[in-house]
């Protein structure tokens, strides 16, 4: 169970997600060293409670989601699908709502070189194939918390460039090139598991006939030789 408190929220207005969002959140720009990591854990909820409500005074939040649902940040609400990524600064409470067991990766983190009082807003990111490299990214740094701590540091900076590289150029990045780069990326890391088309497009956000149609235009490649 994350830290924090649970409380009732008032209603929020309501945003569904279908790319960036919130450019005007300041911390990536003056990311120049890396952030402190608090905690870093995979998550389920949603088991016994279908609301709950967290509070960091001192540490910003990130959450790679699983699941469908609903989080209210502040005054600001995020329809949520699996894949999709918030950001929620120091001191804002964020509410999530479950729609039956929820699993997400969370990582509470500082950012010794930004004041908090600077950055009021809260994102989310969703539908863009280069998240699930990022979530793959930060999860696999979980076993190094103990022995290498400063490598999770530098791992969860790298993350966060990379949100950040999707806010910046969301639209500059052909979407068939992130989804090759994503597909390829999960095949490398899993070579020694079985793996199918159908779950590799399901990794990738898109269809099985998506991910065959977009392999063949550009790797002239069928997906079993590919």
């Amino acid at each position: 169970m994350e830290d924090g408190y649970s409380e009732r929220r008032k209603s929020c207005r309501l945003t569904t997600i279908s790319g960036k969002y919130s450019p005007h959140m300041k911390w990536p720009q003056r990311l120049t060293s890396p952030p402190k990591v608090k905690q870093l854990a995979w998550a389920v909820h949603g088991q016994q409670v279908k609301q709950e409500t967290y509070r960091l005074p001192d540490y910003w939040s990130l959450h790679f989601y699983e699941y469908r649902g609903q989080i209210d940040c502040g005054d600001q609400s995020y329809k949520l699908q699996p894949g999709a990524v918030s950001i929620v600064p120091p001191g804002m409470p964020i509410t999530f709502h479950y729609e039956g067991p929820s699993e997400h990766l969370y990582c509470h983190f500082s950012i010794p070189q930004i004041d908090s009082k600077e950055a009021s807003s809260s994102a989310c990111l969703q539908n863009d194939t280069r998240l699930p490299q990022l979530k793959n990214l930060l999860s696999n740094a979980i076993p190094l918390k103990h022995n290498a701590p400063q490598r999770v540091d530098l791992r969860l900076w790298d993350v966060l460039l990379g949100i950040q590289d999707i806010f910046e150029h969301a639209d500059s990045y052909p979407r068939h090139d992130r989804i090759i780069e994503t597909a390829t990326q999960i095949v490398m890391q899993e070579m020694a598991q079985p793996l199918t088309i159908p779950s590799l497009a399901r990794r990738c956000q898109i269809s099985h006939n998506q991910l065959i149609r977009i392999l063949k235009e550009h790797t002239r490649e069928s997906p079993s030789i590919w």
